[in-house]
């Protein structure tokens, strides 16, 4: 199966659960996350703020902060996605063209350099050896070429995401480990 009938297949079940059902999902799949060596020693946490129909991050960021974690959110800018710093759900976002909530221009930019950092992706789909297949912009690819080595990466996806038929290309970036609601996979030891 081709990418664009991947994407297709997974949004129209996603596109059909109930909101009560996802949320439910979100959170068993967030308490395996935090129950994790890569989290206990991450010092610092990039993930996605939550948009429409996708993975609900809100107990993660919550979480991250109650563990005195720095935690940083993306913010695009043409084709080019950085890290910026919040101190909590209700710091000051804006709404970007797309409709997802991102930090403000001026905030602090993520600095890999003030320890470990887990990065916690979405995805679209996810299969064996850390294949992702994310919405198609490509941001997370670009990313993650440029600063994966620094930061290890986990994606985070219900058990009906995790196919064997992920197509990958040159351009793709594979992650580390992956969480569904019921088992956390390790792509790549230390």
């Amino acid at each position: 199966m081709n990418k664009k009938a991947i994407r297709k297949e997974i949004n129209t079940l996603i596109d059909n659960m109930e909101d009560s059902i996802l949320t439910d999902l979100s959170r068993r799949v967030s308490e395996l996350v935090i129950e994790q060596p890569v989290w206990k020693e991450a010092k610092q946490i990039l993930l996605f703020l939550s948009f429409g129909k996708e993975f609900k991050t809100d107990f993660l960021i919550r979480q991250a902060l109650k563990d005195q974690k720095a935690v940083a959110v993306p913010r695009i800018c043409g084709k080019e996605m950085t890290f910026h710093y919040i101190k909590g759900l209700d710091d000051a976002l804006e709404t970007n063209r797309w409709g997802i909530r991102e930090p403000l221009a001026g905030s602090p930019l993520w600095n890999p350099e003030k320890g470990k950092t887990l990065m916690l992706t979405p995805g679209v789909a996810f299969g064996p050896e850390g294949s992702r297949l994310g919405r198609g912009g490509g941001f997370y690819d670009r990313f993650l070429s440029e600063k994966g080595d620094v930061l290890k990466t986990v994606g985070l996806s219900f058990e009906w995401q995790f196919r064997d038929d992920i197509p990958m290309e040159e351009q793709d970036r594979r992650l580390d480990g992956l969480s569904t609601e019921s088992r956390f996979l390790i792509f790549k030891a230390d």
